[in-house]
């Protein structure tokens, strides 16, 4: 008597059974079927699976999305408030209020030189509160040049005034109303940098002096006659002065120029980099030193604004699109042309 198997009826045969092919081909039938089925279930069970994987990739693509969009806005929302912290910090800097530790923004008025590393073709200018890449140079300056007004100049004795430099240079040649014989003396800050005869025998004439002296924007200088032991008959233009001159220059000019900053140390990590910088004329460029490379960022704008004493000048927009962390090193750089001086009022960089 035939038994079978408990869950596709295949046959189990005992001793005395006798095999018929009729009975494989019906086991092998139901096996085939069997397998076929199970098949058919396992890919129907995998496309489930790989259709439930691909809804959740695009639903976790949708979601990366909508996060970079609302962070890019809320990054875009960001700057505008950050250009007005920085134009509040800068004014309380100029206005000599105290801004403390300025946490991922660092900014430089010029108001003294703490904050510049170095200058290549560019120079401090004290008295302007400014940055100076000088393509004029240093033209013929006149000081209370003139003969209306005369008066003696007692032995022993000494008349000078201060003049400052707008440009850079070469001092060729120094003249005065005088009459008499005495000594020529240049200075700056105390340094004796010309001592030298200076004489004239006609009243009201003319006493030139020649000289090689280099001077720089900013700087200023201290030029003094000394009568010795005997008096000199001094004329001016103006009867406020003492002492009247008219210098000549051979100037000095430069069309390319970049100041690199102290390092600073902002203490966060940041993903992106804003920077403004406001100046008078030329074209500027903006570079941070990160890791020892210099990286340029990109100019996104400009548009015309005002420095803090309301002075008409050009405002530069920059962005860095990158990973920020340690030191950070700012080089400004500008060029112009001959005869169009760029002057540099301020610059600020904030990191987001």
């Amino acid at each position: 008597m035939a038994t079978y198997t408990p869950n596709y009826q295949l046959y189990q045969w005992i001793p005395e059974d006798k095999f018929l092919r009729t009975d494989f081909n019906e086991d092998f039938s139901k096996i085939n079927t069997a397998l076929k089925a199970a098949e058919g279930a396992a890919e129907a069970g995998d496309q489930k699976v790989l259709g439930q994987a691909q809804a959740w990739a695009s639903a976790a693509q949708s979601a990366a999305s909508t996060a970079q969009i609302t962070a890019d806005r809320a990054l875009a929302d960001l700057e505008p408030v950050s250009y007005n912290v920085y134009n509040l910090m800068l004014q309380n800097y100029y206005d000599g209020k105290v801004t403390g530790w300025k946490k991922a923004l660092f900014f430089d008025g010029f108001r003294d030189q703490s904050g510049i590393a170095s200058l290549n073709s560019m120079n401090w200018d004290g008295p302007n509160r400014s940055l100076l890449l000088d393509a004029v140079g240093q033209q013929q300056s006149s000081v209370a040049f003139g003969c209306d007004y005369t008066f003696m100049l007692s032995t022993n004795n000494k008349i000078g005034l201060d003049w400052t430099a707008s440009g850079n240079g070469t001092l060729t040649k120094v003249e005065t109303y005088i009459q008499g014989s005495g000594t020529l003396v240049i200075s700056k800050g105390g340094q004796e940098l010309v001592c030298t005869p200076i004489a004239q025998s006609q009243l009201k004439g003319i006493a030139s002096v020649t000289v090689n002296m280099p001077i720089e924007v900013g700087v200023t200088y201290r030029f003094e006659v000394h009568s010795g032991s005997s008096t000199i008959t001094v004329s001016v233009a103006h009867s406020s002065y003492n002492m009247g001159v008219r210098l000549s220059f051979t100037p000095k000019v430069g069309t390319a120029g970049s100041m690199v900053s102290v390092a600073v140390s902002p203490g966060v990590t940041a993903q992106r980099a804003v920077a403004w910088v406001r100046h008078l004329n030329g074209t500027a460029s903006l570079s941070l030193q990160i890791g020892g490379s210099w990286i340029s960022m990109t100019r996104t704008a400009t548009r015309t604004t005002v420095n803090s004493d309301g002075t008409s000048c050009t405002e530069s927009a920059f962005t860095l699109e990158r990973g920020l962390s340690g030191s950070l090193t700012t080089r400004l750089s500008f060029s112009t042309s001959a005869g169009k001086s760029v002057r540099v009022y301020d610059y600020g960089v904030i990191l987001m």
